[in-house]
């Protein structure tokens, strides 16, 4: 069970039916998480650890009223001097052969370009008093990590960590928890600093962070300042070369409370993850750790320059388990840290977008599959492709949700009985219901490649090492699909006319034309 060192994610909830198909089909098997009992799945995924005793801090790090300016000769993030064609065997297992320059880094009791985040989230409480009042409080939730600074330009300082630690929920629900807050609650703000250890009360010279890269599939988040921050001296690797053995450095600051250089090795050179919205490859060390460590960066020994180079940021744990710490393989995110974007999935991992909608066309029947701990169900629809997430399917076909997907702007055609448009419901809900078009393309689309990998008879190991692969994919993001539709629900329904009941018509009461 994959732990990651801030707020969690909730785990991926267990379906009757993995699949739903068209009327007249077979039903697919359940996916791997249906196979799980009950207190398995209640522990699988992104969470948090149990809150800590208390620690006796040794005398806080204190940084200097002005950062250094970076060393000559490290203007930040560059490419290690040889190819990136992944070849295990590129790095060292032992310590004694480190060049001169890294030596003296490694020996340094702090690493200036490693810092302290504080995560800072206020949450908008609504209740109800004894007289029925409607009352809304607001409650602030604290988090610690890692992040190092690691590119200069126009005056602009960038700092990497994880996306889990920079971001809480928009929403709280019983899956996605926040420690101190209750279910139900909305993130009104976020703040991100650079703070000197978990007890800085900000008096000392706090600096604030703003976002400017987040990936979640990889588990990454870029933020900017125009303090001037010290400058990772290290090149970027090729986290393809390493092999179980190799020695990694990893510095950050475990538990928010003091700077720590963890030394361990490499225990599994390739581990691909899909935990949760994480689609990367990892690597696993046996060094030690522990929360607080989540953006730490990591670094091996070079075979041919004797240099430390950044392979990877270390970005989750395994619960219950020690040294088993997991590091994102710098491969997987060296476009987003050289370029600060975050480059489009490939041509050949995009779906073909016609083929499904030709196909919804042809068949002219529906496909249904899992979505939000619900049934889902495509079919086609003049201007696109209707999306409706049904409330308690087979029994009813009540729709919870409706969306029409065609090529311009998604429509909510049926939410809290509103038939508008997004440009009507406001512009906080445009991204949401953006988000939410996406994450019903890609369970409609991986339905399909499930099926399709059914009809072929093939057992060997490849074959159903991809089989499993597609059945996290068609049912392994439950708990993001939830939050993300208690979103679109809570802007929808502040902006609904007062006086205008919620809709509760069967979605097989409505024609194509309305």
């Amino acid at each position: 069970m994959r732990v990651a060192g801030g707020w969690g994610s909730a785990p991926a909830l267990a379906i009757a039916a993995a699949v739903w198909l068209a009327p007249g089909g077979a039903r697919a098997q359940a996916s791997p998480a249906a196979e799980e009992d009950g207190a398995a799945l209640a522990a699988r995924g992104k969470s948090r650890l149990p809150k800590r005793g208390p620690v006796q801090s040794p005398q806080e790090p204190k940084l200097p009223d002005k950062l250094p300016a970076a060393a000559p000769g490290a203007p930040g993030v560059r490419d290690g001097e040889r190819s990136q064609v992944a070849a295990p065997g590129g790095y060292l297992d032992t310590l004694d052969a480190l060049g001169a320059s890294s030596a003296e880094l490694n020996r340094a009791q702090g690493a200036d370009f490693s810092y302290c985040l504080r995560v800072t989230a206020t949450y908008e409480v609504v209740s109800f008093d004894s007289d029925g009042k409607l009352r809304r409080g607001y409650t602030r939730a604290v988090q610690h990590g890692t992040g190092f600074a690691f590119k200069e330009l126009g005056g602009d300082y960038f700092v990497a960590t994880n996306e889990h630690v920079v971001r809480m929920p928009p929403t709280t629900t019983a899956e996605v928890a926040v420690e101190g807050i209750p279910p139900g609650a909305r993130k009104v703000r976020e703040v991100v600093e650079i703070v000197l250890s978990e007890e800085d009360d900000g008096r000392s010279g706090a600096i604030e962070l703003s976002l400017v890269l987040a990936d979640p599939a990889n588990d990454l988040a870029v933020l900017k300042t125009r303090t001037r921050l010290r400058l990772m001296p290290c090149r970027l690797g090729v986290s393809g070369e390493l092999a179980v053995g190799n020695l990694v450095v990893a510095r950050g600051y475990p538990l928010g409370v003091f700077h720590s250089s963890n030394i361990g090795r490499v225990t599994n050179a390739r581990q691909e993850d899909l935990d949760g919205v994480w689609d990367h490859l990892d690597f696993v060390t046996d060094a030690a750790l522990n929360n607080g460590n989540s953006g730490s960066p990591v670094f091996a020994i070079s075979r041919r320059s004797h240099e430390l180079e950044l392979v990877g940021i270390f970005h989750a744990h395994y619960r219950n388990a020690q040294g088993m710490g997991v590091v994102i393989g710098i491969d997987s995110i060296r476009e987003q840290l050289m370029h600060l974007t975050v480059p489009p999935p490939s041509a050949s991992a995009l779906p073909a977008r016609e083929e499904v909608e030709r196909l919804l066309v042809e068949t002219g029947e529906p496909i249904y599959f899992p979505f939000a701990g619900k049934v889902a169900r495509a079919r086609a629809a003049s201007g696109g492709i209707r999306f409706e997430v049904l409330e308690d399917f087979p029994l009813t076909e009540v729709a919870a949700l409706g969306l029409i997907s065609g090529a311009a702007e998604p429509v909510l055609e049926r939410l809290a009985g509103s038939a508008a448009g997004t440009n009507e419901l406001g512009p906080e809900l445009r991204e949401p219901v953006g988000q939410l078009e996406a994450e019903l393309w890609r369970g409609l689309v991986a339905t399909l490649k499930l099926r399709r990998a059914m009809l072929v008879e093939d057992t060997t190991p490849g074959a159903r090492k991809s089989m499993a692969r597609l059945r996290r994919q068609a049912s392994g993001r439950q708990s993001e699909q939830k939050n993300l539709m208690s979103v679109v629900d809570f802007e929808s329904e502040r902006r609904r006319p007062r006086g205008r009941p919620a809709s509760s018509r069967p979605a097989a009461e409505t024609s194509d034309g309305e």
